[in-house]
């Protein structure tokens, strides 16, 4: 009998000679200068992973996204200071894992009514965006941009659902919490005493101000290119670490807690740090009773904290948090405030369906498309004429982007999630992946509490770990539930006392 040659040796002769016909045609391509169809067809090799992963789908067993989230963000944000734009690590990691995080969110919502709501709701708002794109006054390259720039917030969402594993994703946020703390000393402390060495290597910040909260120090950013990053990283931190002290894991973690929110106290953000207490009072309801004499203190200590602020200090921190909201005189009204009322005035004059995507307040109109601004009368503000006015307005934009209809899509969308999670977190009482459900409630909440200021939401570069950790705690909490109930099918009660973290 004739044997026959092994499978294995056909196969890498095939892909040898699959990627010398590839460097081939490449070779060609770039001698006859044929600069549109190389980046074609690099595109092309580019998206072969994208179509690997969607027919074999993807699922994170030991939480390395998670892990690859936090030092992508610290990478990126250090690299940012100095110009190098290191955020599209993030960009390319979501849209690389995008076809296996969708199928995985569609996997996962037969299975919960609640997130395919949640899906409705964004597939709904993406539609009414796209209509008034084609209805509005959009440019091309403005609506592109601003369409996948809004792609990102549900993108990172779906990307947190391939984090299968709940017991490795909270172990790896275990260490996370306890050992960040360390990584951001060394910064803060070279912050304090060198600060212009600081500044000649790391760069200005639009932070780089006086301390509101503590006048007498500056705001400290650390490793982090604006003070608002660092102090919505140590929230989340914070919340993480109370989290496993309430899970009854050692008064250590109240200390770590403790840290994080003495080093978001140093940078000086006011809403930040209202979107931290907002979480702790939020603990406070789910937990009810098990930690009363500590939530009470901690109340005392923050009523106490906030009256010194009003009474002591010759600024009031919080005094000019309405006009960021776009309340006040106009003559009184930050940037901010003047891109509130423009949005709203937007949104009614093209109502209801807006303006089109890539026409105002986000980085579509930014970068490609400022003829809306101009109309609306924005080059009497110096800010506008000298191209340096924030794009903070993410509720703003939406709604004139898209029309109050739409706007309303997704906040419904967002309070299912938080809903969900808070109801989801209550209900685990006892549940060893209790810490991570609460702390992707704490991560939804501080988002949603600096959106009214701030599009950083939707941003990889200060949401990234935050949509994951929702995303993540969305899937335990759905296989929590999915084990309730196929264990009270068949009469047989759920065994939680398995500890997925270590001892």
């Amino acid at each position: 009998m004739k044997s026959t040659a092994s499978p294995g040796r056909w196969t890498g002769l095939l892909v040898s000679g699959l990627l010398l016909l590839t460097a081939v045609f490449l070779g060609l391509l770039i001698g006859a200068e044929q600069h549109v169809l190389i980046v074609l067809f690099m595109l092309l090799l580019l998206s072969l992973p994208m179509f690997y992963l969607a027919v074999f789908g993807y699922a994170d067993q030991r939480a390395m996204l998670l892990c690859a989230g936090f030092l992508l963000m610290f990478f990126a944000q250090t690299l940012q200071s100095r110009g190098v734009p290191a955020g599209y690590l993030l960009e390319m990691v979501m849209f690389l894992f995008m076809l296996s995080s969708l199928r995985e969110v569609l996997r996962v919502a037969q299975a919960d009514a609640t997130l395919r709501w949640v899906v409705a709701f964004f597939l709904m708002y993406f539609a009414l965006a796209l209509a008034s794109t084609l209805l509005g006054r959009s440019g091309w390259r403005g609506a592109a941009w601003q369409l996948q720039y809004n792609l990102k917030l549900p993108l990172m969402f779906a990307l947190g659902m391939l984090l299968v594993a709940p017991v490795h994703a909270q172990a790896m946020l275990r260490r996370f919490v306890a050992w960040t703390w360390v990584l951001f000393l060394p910064f803060l402390l070279f912050e304090l005493v060198a600060y212009g060495a600081f500044m000649k290597l790391f760069g200005h910040s639009p932070s780089d101000h006086v301390n509101v909260l503590l006048p007498f120090m500056r705001g400290l950013r650390g490793p982090f290119i604006h003070a608002g990053y660092l102090s919505l990283m140590c929230g989340l931190l914070a919340s993480g670490a109370a989290a496993f002290w309430l899970q009854g894991l050692g008064r250590r973690w109240l200390g770590y807690a403790a840290i994080y929110t003495a080093i978001a106290v140093c940078a000086g953000q006011r809403q930040e740090l209202m979107a931290l207490l907002l979480v702790y009072l939020v603990f406070a309801l789910v937990q009810g009773r098990r930690h009363t004499g500590w939530l009470a203190v901690g109340a005392l200590a923050g009523v106490a904290c906030l009256l010194i602020a009003v009474l002591v200090l010759e600024q009031n921190p919080f005094s000019e948090l309405m006009r960021q909201w776009g309340g006040g005189r106009a003559s009184d009204m930050s940037e901010r405030a003047v891109l509130t009322e423009g949005g709203m005035r937007v949104a009614e004059q093209y109502f209801p369906l807006g303006s089109g995507l890539g026409t105002y307040g986000g980085a579509g109109a930014q970068r490609f498309d400022q003829s809306l601004f101009i109309d609306l009368g924005f080059n009497r503000y110096w800010w506008f004429r000298q191209r340096i006015f924030l794009v903070d307005t993410y509720w703003p934009s939406v709604a004139a982007e898209a029309g109050y209809p739409a706007a309303m899509l997704v906040l419904c969308a967002f309070l299912l999630i938080w809903c969900g999670l808070l109801r989801r977190a209550a209900s685990a009482d006892g549940a060893a992946h209790r810490p991570l459900l609460l702390t992707g409630l704490a991560a939804l909440t501080l988002q949603l509490a600096n959106s009214p200021t701030s599009a950083g939401i939707t941003d990889p570069r200060g949401a990234f770990v935050f949509w994951l950790l929702i995303g993540c705690a969305w899937r335990a909490s759905v296989g929590h539930r999915a084990s309730s109930v196929e264990s009270i099918r068949r009469h047989r009660p759920v065994d939680f006392s398995v500890r997925y973290l270590p001892s």
